[in-house]
């Protein structure tokens, strides 16, 4: 496909498939763990174990499906077949994740959550992957119209974070005088159900781009073996992916556990929908301009200085004790000191893997920018087990209010321990990330021209 100019339809269909995924995963996150534990009745230790299962399944069907999706070919296309396929999926998987098996024995319940959590999660994963390959074959070589996609993109996904913080719990807390706990199915499929509608727009759309399912892969699938040696043999990679899993899992642990703030400390769990709406829409005005100063200060004081800033708001929120507006307030902060870097980690893995090809000649740069998606799936799956297990820890009982002393050791976990996980995460990037800003630009360019050579080198000799 040659590059072309992006017609409305292309941006609106490709915006709306992302949309429509987007929604289908966050409704999970709003709500999952609190559905586990108030309406099935799951123990919360038993819920941290499945989370934490279902995570560590979901990791490993990660580091397999690019080269799943390279070699497994259906007639309807090599990446529209996964989208068409995994639609239903990842519906029927929601739907069984949240069906309301509150009457069937415990083995049921764990049974039915835990295949619903695992399928939804491997669903969304693989048609991910699958959208994000035929976003450039849509847009074909024209590198504006990918920018102009990827764009785009960000706004959708942007709008889905807005609507689902916005009306999800609202929405439960309506139906459910008259649905009880099939309220929280109900709209979890809400959410989904539009994914098959984008999904089939998307494969329309790119049905000359992607004809059958013999379509090479602009680029090879990065094998596991690669991902591995990247791991052993550089420093720098390393140290970045314990940073970075830090960041993620202190982020993670406040959103797991934010439901049981607004019920068991607020006292209002309405109350969830406006606090987390109006933190959202404030962010956004960080997104834009914080971006900017991150540029002035370079790469690496803008994630010294964003991470330190935002373990310092994390850990004031502990005294806002039950005064949600204040604790809304300092998480704007806290969350507004993190755009100064967040929009840019993939860079500091881009760098790690030129300083690695400029030191060794083995070519792992591609297994580096795999890796920038590992912190992700890494801290949803340390934090959803350290959040469950700690509700365990302090004889959290749904439904029962907390006692003096579980609500100061909730509101440190909530708080201080993200907060000393972001301090730790500055204190590891500062001490031993070593580069340069503009080091990796350097590298690459050293690496280009010693390619240069050999192959002169070699044209000669022959």
């Amino acid at each position: 496909m040659t590059g072309r100019a992006l017609t409305q339809r292309n941006l609106v269909s490709f915006g709306f498939l992302l949309f429509t995924s987007s929604t289908g995963s966050f409704v999970q996150m709003m709500y999952l763990t609190l559905y586990m534990t108030d309406f099935l009745r799951i123990p919360p230790a038993m819920a941290a174990v499945i989370i934490l299962a279902a995570r560590v399944v979901d990791f490993i069907i990660r580091l397999f499906t690019d080269l799943i999706i390279d070699r497994v070919h259906f007639s309807w296309g090599k990446y529209r077949s996964w989208l068409l396929i995994l639609r239903w999926v990842a519906l029927g998987a929601l739907f069984l994740e949240f069906w309301p098996f509150t009457g069937m024995p415990l083995g049921v319940r764990l049974l039915a959550v835990c295949l619903g959590f695992i399928l939804h999660n491997a669903a969304m994963g693989v048609s991910t992957a699958a959208y994000n390959a035929l976003a450039p074959l849509i847009a074909g070589t024209d590198m504006d119209s990918r920018i102009q996609m990827e764009v785009y993109g960000y706004y959708w996904r942007t709008a889905a974070t807005l609507v689902v913080t916005a009306v999800t719990i609202p929405l439960v807390l309506v139906l459910m005088p008259a649905l009880g706990a099939f309220a929280f199915t109900l709209v979890a499929m809400l959410f989904c159900v539009p994914f098959i509608v984008g999904a089939r727009m998307v494969s329309n759309l790119a049905k000359k781009a992607d004809p059958d399912g013999t379509v090479r892969t602009l680029r090879p699938p990065v094998a596991v073996k690669d991902v591995a040696e990247a791991l052993r043999q550089n420093r720098l990679l390393v140290l970045l992916l314990i940073v970075f899993i830090l960041y993620s899992t202190a982020n993670q642990i406040e959103m797991y556990l934010r439901p049981y703030y607004y019920i068991y400390l607020v006292g209002n769990f309405s109350l969830l929908a406006l606090g987390s709406t109006v933190a959202f829409v404030v962010s956004l005005l960080f997104s834009v301009y914080m971006p900017a100063v991150g540029r002035k200060l370079g790469k690496r004081k803008a994630l010294i200085a964003g991470l330190l800033l935002c373990g310092i708001c994390t850990a004031l929120k502990y005294y806002a004790g039950s005064d949600w507006v204040l604790y809304v307030g300092i998480g704007i902060l806290s969350t507004g000191s993190t755009y100064v870097f967040s929009r840019t980690i993939v860079n500091y893995f881009i760098d790690a893997g030129e300083y690695h090809y400029w030191k060794t000649g083995q070519d792992l740069r591609q297994a580096h920018v795999f890796i920038f998606t590992f912190p992700l799936k890494l801290g949803f799956m340390a934090a959803s087990a350290v959040a469950v297990f700690f509700l365990a820890s302090i004889g959290y009982r749904p439904r029962q209010a907390f006692t003096p002393e579980m609500a100061s050791g909730f509101r440190f976990v909530l708080n201080v321990v993200p907060a000393l996980m972001h301090i730790a995460a500055m204190v590891i990037f500062a001490a031993g990330y070593r580069l340069k800003d503009t080091d990796g630009p350097r590298y690459a360019r050293m690496s280009l021209e010693r390619d240069l050579e050999r192959k002169e080198k070699d044209a000669s000799a022959e």
